[in-house]
């Protein structure tokens, strides 16, 4: 990338690094490792034209997530502002745009894809 004048990376972490949860530990600093990562990347790089940025996806149903209980499903649906679980093709159209030069001016952040899950406090879903 430095030899060819620059270019965009699109890491991948979680929602789980952004907030506590009952997930495995490791998983979550693993996830917000990757944060820490991308903000250095783009620090480091990105005055010779490489932006680093990162999705942090909530659920998506991806063949590993579809075998949870229903009744996990159904607490993220209602805490989703969106009326729908997410796709996979939801975090690939959010990477897409972030490798696009229609994002050339974003590096070093996290965008969430995650329906709204964490637009809002958690106690709004029970009122």
């Amino acid at each position: 990338m430095l030899a060819s004048g620059g270019g965009a990376i699109v890491n991948t972490s979680s929602m789980v690094a952004l907030k506590g949860d009952m997930r495995p530990t490791a998983y979550a600093a693993a996830k917000g490792g990757i944060l820490t990562f991308t903000r250095f990347v783009a620090t480091q790089y990105g005055r010779r034209g490489i932006r680093c940025n990162a999705i942090a996806p909530g659920l998506i149903l991806t063949p590993r997530a579809t075998p949870r209980p229903q009744a996990v499903l159904d607490a993220f649906a209602r805490h989703t502002l969106a009326p729908r679980h997410g796709q996979p093709e939801d975090v690939a159209y959010a990477a897409l745009f972030l490798a696009s030069d229609e994002a050339r001016f974003i590096n070093g952040q996290v965008l969430e894809v995650d329906g709204g899950v964490s637009a809002h406090h958690p106690t709004v879903a029970d009122l």
